[in-house]
Parts: C-alpha cells; sequence; structure tokens
C-alpha cells in the first residue's frame, strides 16, 4: 500500500507517490511506535494488577488465619469456662443428695449413700471431660480452617511474587522494538 506505484495508480505524479510513500511509511512506522507504547503501558498495568490481586488476597488470608487464632482460643475459653460449670453442677448435685439423704434419716458418711455420692462425682467427671474434649475438638477444627488459610496466604503471596511488571513490560517492548524494526527495514 504504502509503494510509489500504488500512488501512481490512483493518479499522483511519480514524485508526488515517491513523497506520499514515503510520508506513509513514516506514519505506519510512528503508528507502530505509538502501539508498541501502548502496549507496554498496557501489560505492565495487567500485570501489576495482577500481582496487587494476589496481595490483597494474600493478606485477606492471613487476617482469616487470625481471626480463626482468636476463634479457637475463644472456644477453648469458652470450654474451660462449661467446664468449670460442669463441676460445680455436679457439686451442686452431691449436696443435694447428701441433704436429702439427712433429712430421710440416712447416715451420709459410709455405706450406699457414700457409694452414690461417688457415683456422682465420676459421672459429673466424665461429663466434664466430654465438655471440655467436645470443645477442644471444635477448637483443632477452627486452627485446621486457620492453617489451611495461612496456606493459601502462602501460595497467595508466591504467586504475587511471580509478577514481575517491569519485566513483562519489557519483554513487550522487546516485542514491539522488532515489529517496529522490521518495518522500518522493509520500508527502507
Amino acid at each position: 500500500m504504502c509503494d510509489p506505484a500504488t500512488f501512481t495508480a490512483l493518479g499522483m505524479s511519480a514524485a508526488a507517490a515517491e513523497t506520499a510513500a514515503g510520508v506513509a511509511s513514516v506514519i505506519g512506522t510512528v503508528a507502530t511506535i505509538g502501539g508498541t507504547v501502548m502496549s507496554v503501558v498496557g501489560a505492565r498495568q495487567q500485570a501489576q494488577a495482577q500481582q496487587d490481586q494476589a496481595q490483597y488476597q494474600a493478606a485477606v488470608a492471613r487476617n482469616n488465619q487470625a481471626i480463626s487464632e482468636r476463634n479457637a482460643a475463644d472456644v477453648e475459653r469458652r470450654g474451660e469456662e462449661a467446664s468449670r460449670k460442669q463441676k460445680l453442677q455436679t457439686r451442686m448435685l452431691i449436696e443435694e443428695q447428701r441433704v436429702g439423704a439427712a433429712a430421710q434419716g440416712f447416715d451420709t458418711t459410709f455405706g450406699s449413700n457414700v457409694d452414690i455420692f461417688g457415683d456422682t462425682a465420676e459421672i459429673g467427671k466424665i461429663e466434664e471431660g466430654v465438655t471440655r474434649e467436645n470443645f477442644s475438638r471444635e477448637a483443632d477444627r477452627i486452627r485446621t480452617v486457620g492453617m489451611n488459610q495461612g496456606a493459601q496466604a502462602g501460595l497467595f503471596e508466591t504467586q504475587a511474587s511471580s509478577y514481575n511488571p517491569n519485566q513483562v513490560a519489557f519483554t513487550t517492548a522487546l516485542a514491539g522494538a522488532g515489529d517496529i524494526a522490521a518495518k522500518w527495514y522493509r520500508n527502507a
């Protein structure tokens, strides 16, 4: 399209066609340079956006990990509190049994009443342990979620470090420079 024969066919004189072909060639090269610059800027911005997004996702995952750890500690605290309440309830039940037996005229210091109090204490200890264990399992489950969130944060951090906006811009510029050089030498 930029050769003088095309312009001559359009009715231009040979000199005007030669000048028009030269101008068209320069315009084409300038447009290629402009396109390359825009491609470099766009590629760098895209790589930067990907890097920023991965860093953001890593920060969110780290925050979620910290929240999970706080939640697990809260579950453990509530488990200890529930265990203490269970212990108090068992003590209260034993005292109610003792008062009830004494009110009916039974001796509460030996015999089957002592066995009943011991059995109640043993059942209370079992319930206390079950309560503590249930809360401990819940805390472990929450901590496992937190560890997974920490691992995900690590993956996002690795992903963010793999994006290099300047390198992407440089390789895009090199590719564009090759196109510009090819066009320049073709028209020279």
